[in-house]
């Protein structure tokens, strides 16, 4: 019951922790910035979809990038629901924000403890991994699935442990569990990365077991990891397969064009080479791990450093040059801030590659995944080495900013720092090996202190305070007195920033490796033997070091000043223009809207009340981003020019955004050469202006929601498919793959003045159209193409064909008919099944290890009974 006491305890003092760090978010406030809220205009459609639904989530959305699949935006599969459960008693309810460093903690604490590790050593660990500055970084920015999937790995590995250790029944339950709360976080690239560490160490297991002659035990260990590492994949059978499916059809999978530009830079299924590497962590800049500000820290204004600005210049300040540059000085091209994982978690990094012994195959594992670490996060500063785990290690292509790779460092360095002050209190009892470990402290305190030192002394030592690229823009732009004027100021700023916290971890260093010795004094006066307080006592003096150290520079980048209150964030109000376009066009979201006021292709505002042409996601549909990139970009400027003003109505006034516009009449304009694609994506609405000024202009050239067309263009490949849109008319051709011809032939009749297709009810996975047509032929739907939707004409079921690159298109019979369309893969329902399986041997398993658990101690207490007796 003490243990049980103090375990709780431990617990709640992780919640504290969070809460405290978190305090604005138990007020029910939230996180601003853009990726915070790049989701709330997505919401909108959501949630007015599970209101009508019964909490059902939509799995197409039709208000960004004209349409696309909700797998990555809004993932719901009824077989999570247990495991959703499950995961809401695991983090106590606590809110956002705070459940993630919560779990964070508690995770850690978990594989500290299935390592054995004594009670505040583990809770010493799982502070520095939970408190690594990336992680908070993350969360500001708004990557909640990646701090999420991040959270659980800890766990997942300490179930490993435990079969490695003979617990195979308990090992299978913990890791299956976590694994599938992992998996489940639904950031995929996270949980490929920490394959590497893991199968390391299964690997050091294998050689482990092999030595030792322990075959038996390497069987049974292996067969229970695998047996919970299907259950976790099974359980998540609908999220993995339907994400890998559509990765096949995103930025993310290889194009089906074959492209003119830099071959060495196309990869064989995957992103191009310096879309992967765009965010590659500098080779010097890897010393953040040691000193936060070794290149600036975070991409915001120099002028917000008040350590920077002791040493501006005057004449340059009151120019407002300060505000224009910021404070980061790496290669990358910005960041939200370092990765820092603590001065004095460095130094006891550094004594456990000296006090560990050689022979142990943990030490390696560790200390080889977090080389790997650091040489893949340097990109294209070292592209040898990830070409060559582009080229030959599988889905590598598929992921980009690979220097946050460097997660994998910020598990593995704390972990073996933990071993290594595990070992070194341990050896304090030998009285033969104590001097060693002093020897080897303070060969530890020179390597870190010393490399403190030199940074602190001489911060330009490897260079100026500015990079390349900012030199070379500043030189472009200013003459040469200037340039070396400006460039000087802020290296000098910038290089008082970098000596002040290579001075600060120099300092927490050497209170760090005060606590050791004092515990090396007490042991050596005591003969080997340290008094539990005396011991605790340095244990949380450690323990407030390193929390103190991690809590005020992860403050830099995550503090209160950047919560809201949620109206603040997602209550967006309409414009006047907004009224407007409502007003002439109704709220029925059966038309598109390009807003040209805002970042159109990365902003998710607009989708609040309409439909938009853009959008903000990471995982956008390939083909669609290729239609952005061939025409639409190339057709709004064409489009503006449209409402030139000799076509203004003046006789007809709109009124917007508190002034007066005059409508336009398009009626002489030739939409099929202005803007046929925007046209046939059924853009109803351009906004043209910016934050102060918006003009709303309507484009009655559209479209519509479907038509029928005169004649079909059959091409051979992806490339003849995009440019033939150059060359005929979405109006009245419809351009199909040859793969497709045979839905809808290769010919058609020209449709009759009286055809028609109306769209008559609508939602985010349905849509129903009345269809007239004299002779019969191909209708094209304004609508995007993708797997999984279904058609019906009159209820019986018809194919459906990929028509002008992204648009769908059914073949039509004559008469009057009704069309349905639906978003309801069949695969869905399939891997529901499996899942719902792999469910059931779950909680089987759990079942049967709290049955032999119960028997264990049921047969323990028999015996101690009989033996009193």
């Amino acid at each position: 019951m003490k243990a049980l006491l103090m375990e709780v305890a431990v617990v709640a003092c992780f919640a504290a922790i969070a809460c405290v760090y978190f305090t604005p978010a138990l007020k029910g406030w939230r996180l601003t910035g853009e990726d915070n809220s790049a989701n709330d205009g997505l919401r909108v459609e959501i949630n007015e979809y599970r209101e009508k639904n019964g909490g059902e989530t939509p799995r197409w959305i039709n208000s960004i990038f004209s349409g696309m699949p909700t797998y990555q935006i809004a993932p719901s599969y009824d077989s999570q629901k247990t495991m959703t459960a499950v995961e809401k008693v695991y983090h106590l309810g606590l809110p956002d924000y705070v459940w993630y460093v919560f779990a964070s903690m508690l995770g850690f604490y978990i594989l500290l403890r299935a390592f054995d590790f004594r009670r505040w050593m583990s809770v010493l660990g799982a502070i520095v991994w939970a408190f690594s500055s990336y992680f908070f970084i993350i969360i500001a920015a708004g990557h909640l699935w990646k701090a999420i999937t991040l959270a659980y790995i800890p766990p997942t590995i300490a179930g490993v442990v435990m079969c490695f250790k003979g617990r195979y029944l308990w090992g299978f339950v913990v890791t299956a569990l976590f694994a599938t709360l992992q998996i489940n976080g639904n950031h995929v690239q996270m949980t490929y990365y920490f394959l590497i560490p893991e199968l390391l160490m299964f690997g050091a297991f294998v050689i482990q077991c092999i030595r030792k002659k322990k075959v038996a035990h390497l069987v049974k260990a292996t067969v229970a990891i695998a047996a919970a590492a299907v259950i976790a994949v099974g359980l998540n059978a609908s999220n993995l397969y339907h994400t890998y499916k559509y990765a096949e059809d995103t930025m993310r999978g290889k194009s089906e064009l074959v492209k003119e530009g830099k071959q060495e830079d196309q990869t064989d299924s995957g992103l191009e080479r310096s879309y992967i590497t765009q965010w590659s962590y500098g080779i010097s800049e890897t010393w953040s791990l040691l000193i936060p500000n070794i290149k600036g820290g975070a991409s915001v204004p120099l002028a917000l450093n008040a350590t920077a600005m002791k040493h501006a210049d005057p004449q340059i300040n009151s120019a407002g040059y300060y505000n224009m540059v910021g404070q980061y000085w790496g290669e990358q091209p910005g960041t939200s801030g370092p990765v820092y994982v603590g001065a004095l978690v460095c130094l006891i990094f550094v004594l456990a590659l000296f006090v560990i012994p050689n022979r142990n195959p943990w030490k390696w594992v560790l200390i080889v995944s977090t080389i790997l670490s650091i040489l893949l996060a340097w990109g294209k500063n070292f592209m040898g080495f990830t070409d060559f785990f582009i080229d030959h290690v599988p889905l590598y292509s598929k992921f980009r900013t690979v220097s946050s790779i460097l997660v994998v460092a910020e598990f593995t360095i704390p972990l073996l720092a933990m071993m290594g002050l595990k070992r070194f209190f341990e050896n304090m009892g030998d009285a033969q090996l104590r001097p060693q470990m002093l020897q080897k402290l303070m060969l530890s305190t020179v390597i870190t202190g010393g490399i403190c030192l030199f940074f602190a002394v001489a911060p330009t030592a490897m260079g100026d305070c500015v990079s390349s690229m900012e030199a070379q823009s500043i030189r472009s732009q200013l003459d040469p007195q200037s340039a070396n004027m400006l460039l000087s100021s802020f290296s000098e700023m910038r290089a008082a920033m970098l000596t002040s916290d290579a001075w600060r971890s120099l300092v927490i260093i050497l209170i760090g490796a005060a606590l050791l010795y004092f515990y090396y004094f007490t042991a050596k006066n005591n003969k080997g033997k340290v008094s539990w307080k005396t011991s605790s006592a340095i244990g949380a003096l450690i323990i407030m070091v390193c929390l103190g150290d991690m809590w005020s520079i992860n403050k830099r980048y995550m503090n209160d000043s950047m919560f809201k209150m949620p109206a603040e964030q997602t209550a967006r109000q309409k414009t006047p223009v907004d009224d407007y376009i409502i007003q002439k066009s109704g709220d029925k979201r059966d038309y598109r809207v390009f807003n040209g006021a805002v970042n159109t292709f990365n902003d998710n505002t607009t989708s609040f009340f309409f439909n938009s042409i853009g959008g903000y996601h990471p995982a956008k549909l390939r083909r669609y981003q290729e239609l952005i990139e061939t025409h639409i970009v190339e057709e709004y400027p064409k489009a503006l020019a449209m409402f030139a003003p000799e076509r203004a109505d003046t006789a007809a006034i709109q009124q917007a955004g508190g002034q007066m516009f005059p409508a336009y009449d398009l009626s002489s304009v030739d939409g099929d050469t202005v803007c046929p694609v925007l046209n046939m994506l059924n853009t109803r609405w351009f906004i043209y202006g910016d934050d102060q000024r918006q003009i709303p202009l309507e484009n009655t050239l559209a479209y519509g929601n479907a038509w029928f067309v005169d004649n079909i263009k059959v091409v051979d490949n992806a490339n003849q498919e995009l440019d033939a849109l150059h060359q005929v008319s979405p109006r009245h051709n419809a351009v199909i793959d040859k793969q497709f011809a045979q839905v809808v032939g290769d010919k058609c009749e020209p449709a009759d003045s009286a055809d028609y297709v109306k769209l008559t009810a609508q939602t985010s996975t349905t849509a129903e159209y009345e269809a007239v047509s004299k002779k019969g032929g191909v209708a094209v739907f304004s609508e995007i193409y993708y797997p999984g939707w279904e058609a019906t004409i009159d209820g019986q079921p018809v194919e459906v064909a990929r028509a002008n690159y992204v648009l769908r298109a059914i073949k039509v019979p004559a008469g009057k008919h009704k069309v349905t369309m639906t978003f309801d893969p069949p695969t869905v329902h399939k891997t529901e099944k499996v899942a719902y399986v792999c469910l059931a041997l779950l909680l089987l398993g759990v079942a049967l290890a709290a049955f032999m658990e119960w028997k264990r101690k049921n047969n323990k207490e028999k015996t101690l009974v009989a033996d009193a007796a």
